[in-house]
């Protein structure tokens, strides 16, 4: 693993600058360094955590991890989220519905065919799809549309109650277990270990630099950045075949340089 201060001095390297620039803080690269871990959380396999729900017959709601972020696995073909329930005698893949169309329930109890994710919160509704409205405690950038100036988004930290929801109501016991993203860690010191492969290094700064020139309206320079990242992090994309239902890369949090070694 690598600290947050060693991506921000390749970042710094990079945009040929240092902490004691006025065109950089170490404040605001702390910030930026924590978007970067939240999108590579959100885009990868390499941080993958895994829940058991249990089904009862006649339930149709189930809690979810507080630390839930995402549906970790996509199936390659369709971008369909590889959600299955097994009844015990066979499995049955669900299909993933937005919340305002997820509704109305089926009145008849059959066999699950569908599922949502709701996030119950005292904030106004918002259209979530698969992702928490979990937001880091520090500042998100937020720029303007000609990109030449920015301003800043302060969030209240909160933690939702996250519920899993089955459209037909079971009726029959069985298991879901569902791969997740949790909630990417929330850097605060420059000293702060990064929980992902060393090999990532320079990914995070790309992201870094990119939303650098961006604040700084250099909009071609910032494109460049950001295609640097994301040719990268297709490596650890979060796709997976439907018949072998398995991860193509994940990482134990070992030594290993990169994942699936």
């Amino acid at each position: 693993m690598v600290t947050a201060r060693e991506v921000t001095n390749v970042a710094y390297a990079l945009l040929k600058t240092s902490a004691a620039s006025s065109l950089v803080s170490d404040a605001i690269s702390l910030k930026f360094l924590n978007m970067a871990v939240k999108d590579v959380y959100l885009n990868s396999s390499l941080m993958v955590s895994s829940t058991t729900i249990y089904v009862t017959t006649g339930t149709y709601r189930y809690d979810l991890p507080s630390n839930f972020m995402s549906i970790a696995i996509r199936d390659e073909e369709k971008n369909d989220p590889c959600v299955y329930f097994d009844d015990g005698t066979s499995t049955h893949k669900l299909i993933y519905r937005q919340y305002p169309d997820f509704f109305p329930l089926s009145s008849t109890p059959s066999t699950p065919t569908a599922f949502t994710i709701e996030y119950i919160t005292d904030f106004p509704y918002m259209e979530l799809i698969l992702e928490s409205p979990y937001e880091e405690t520090p500042p998100t950038y937020i720029f303007t549309e000609d990109s030449t100036d920015y301003f800043i988004v302060e969030y209240v930290p909160y933690t939702p109650q996250i519920q899993l929801l089955l459209n037909t109501v079971p009726d029959t016991d069985g298991t879901i277990t569902i791969p997740f993203i949790p909630c990417s860690p929330i850097l605060t010191s420059s000293s702060d270990s990064i929980p992902l492969p060393h090999a990532l290094s320079y990914l995070l700064a790309y992201y870094m630099c990119g939303l650098y020139s961006r604040m700084a309206g250099r909009v071609i320079l910032a494109e460049r950045y950001f295609l640097l990242y994301e040719a990268g992090i297709k490596k650890y994309h979060r796709m997976m075949s439907a018949v072998l239902r398995k991860l193509k890369t994940p990482w134990s949090g070992g030594i290993s340089e990169q994942a699936g070694k």
